[in-house]
C-alpha cells in the first residue's frame, strides 16, 4: 500500500435530490451528531433523501475487526447508492 497513489471521489456541486448516506460505528453520542446533521439537511436541501446505516443495516454499526469485514460493510451500504457518506465517530 505505501507509496500508491489515490484520486479523491467527485464532490457533488449540491445535495438537493441527493442520497446521504449517515455512517455511525457504533461510539457513543454519534449518533446525535449525525440525527442533527440530518435535520439540518432535511430542513435546508430540498429532496435530500437521508439513509443512516443503524437503521438500514445494524450490524454496520461498528468499527469493523478485519479488511474483510469492511468490504462487506462498505457493500452492504453500497447497495443503498449514497451519493456522498457522513460519518461520524463519538466519545
Amino acid at each position: 500500500m505505501s507509496g500508491e497513489t489515490f484520486l479523491f471521489a467527485p464532490r457533488p456541486r449540491s445535495l438537493e435530490g441527493k442520497t446521504v448516506m449517515l455512517r455511525w460505528n457504533g461510539k457513543h453520542n454519534a449518533d446525535h451528531f449525525l440525527n442533527r446533521i440530518a435535520g439540518l439537511l432535511t430542513g435546508r436541501v430540498k429532496g435530500v433523501r437521508i439513509v443512516r446505516n443503524w437503521q438500514v443495516a445494524l450490524e454496520t454499526r461498528e468499527t469493523s475487526s478485519s479488511p474483510k469485514l469492511s468490504l462487506e460493510f462498505a457493500g452492504k451500504l453500497a447497495a443503498y447508492r449514497p451519493d456522498i457518506v457522513i460519518g461520524a465517530i463519538g466519545d
